[in-house]
């Protein structure tokens, strides 16, 4: 009589060997079906069936929206982190040949700490009076400068610059056309670092060099180099800006390395521009860290 709802076969299968209780179990409910199929009982079950079916049906779109949120907080996440990991952006600068000097050592530094970081941009400039500024205005595609400069015998962070200039002569054989590096400033104006100089001294300990700070850039070409990144730093508006002046032994000459003599080579110099980097896109990703 059932042959046509597929009776016959389920107990075709139960005497096959099948699995005999599942077989048997679906058999009992299709004859259950089939014979209250249109009294209240079969009607009451069927509804009970179907909102049975839309709860489940509800569930899984409650529980797919709540992926897909969840999916989209994480995409938000992600994307902040790897925008806050992205390593800043980090302008070098040296000067060129100085004082019947060739090479300049802190050429040499720029360019070894920029050969050696795939972030890093080196730009020399030409020890002329107003120089720095001519070259540097509108360059704003970085987060972090690093201006070197050659001094004695020692490693020098400077910290403070003042907007006056000596009446020394350039490479050009030139005196300054004006006594102040910034014109529209007072001849009392300065500027000051922002970071703190004591941890970057101590991060350079770590990789080998003994830093002194200095609070007198010398008012020459380090002095003007030093006001003109300061007062970039400090005219920032839209995002966090760091910048640092150092000097440098001169190239070749007797130095103090890993707390022993050595000579400020080409190589100590490219290991000390690393070095410098290194400790300021720390210092730079703390004060980031801090103001959120």
């Amino acid at each position: 009589i059932h042959a046509e709802y597929g009776i016959v076969d389920l107990w075709r299968k139960m005497s096959a060997g099948g699995p005999a209780q599942r077989v048997k179990k679906r058999a009992q409910s299709h004859a259950y079906y089939l014979e209250h199929k249109n009294d209240e009982k079969g009607a009451a079950r069927r509804a009970r069936n179907a909102e049975i079916m839309r709860k489940n049906r509800r569930s899984k779109r409650i529980e797919q929206q709540l992926l897909e949120a969840r999916a989209e907080r994480m995409e938000k996440r992600l994307a902040q982190l790897g925008k806050q990991r992205k390593p800043p952006r980090v302008l070098v600068t040296g000067f060129g040949p100085f004082n019947g000097r060739a090479e300049n050592g802190s050429w040499s530094c720029a360019l070894g700490a920029a050969s050696r970081r795939f972030d890093v941009r080196a730009e020399r400039i030409d020890v002329v009076w107003g120089e720095p500024k001519r070259r540097l205005d509108g360059m704003d595609d970085h987060d972090i400068r690093i201006a070197f400069g050659e001094a004695r015998h020692d490693f020098r962070l400077e910290l403070r610059a003042r907007n006056q200039r000596s009446d020394r002569l350039d490479v050009t054989k030139n005196a300054p056309a004006e006594p102040l590096i910034d014109p529209s400033m007072s001849e009392d104006a300065e500027f000051a670092v922002t970071y703190n100089a004591q941890r970057i001294a101590s991060a350079m300990e770590e990789a080998g060099f003994h830093m002194l700070l200095s609070d007198d850039a010398g008012r020459y070409l380090c002095e003007e180099m030093t006001f003109c990144n300061l007062q970039w730093e400090a005219n920032a508006t839209q995002r966090r800006r760091l910048t640092a002046f150092v000097h440098v032994p001169i190239l070749n000459s007797a130095c103090t390395v890993d707390g022993a003599g050595a000579t400020c080579d080409d190589a100590v110099l490219q290991r000390f521009g690393c070095a410098i980097v290194d400790a300021f896109v720390a210092e730079f990703q703390r004060l980031e860290r801090q103001r959120k």
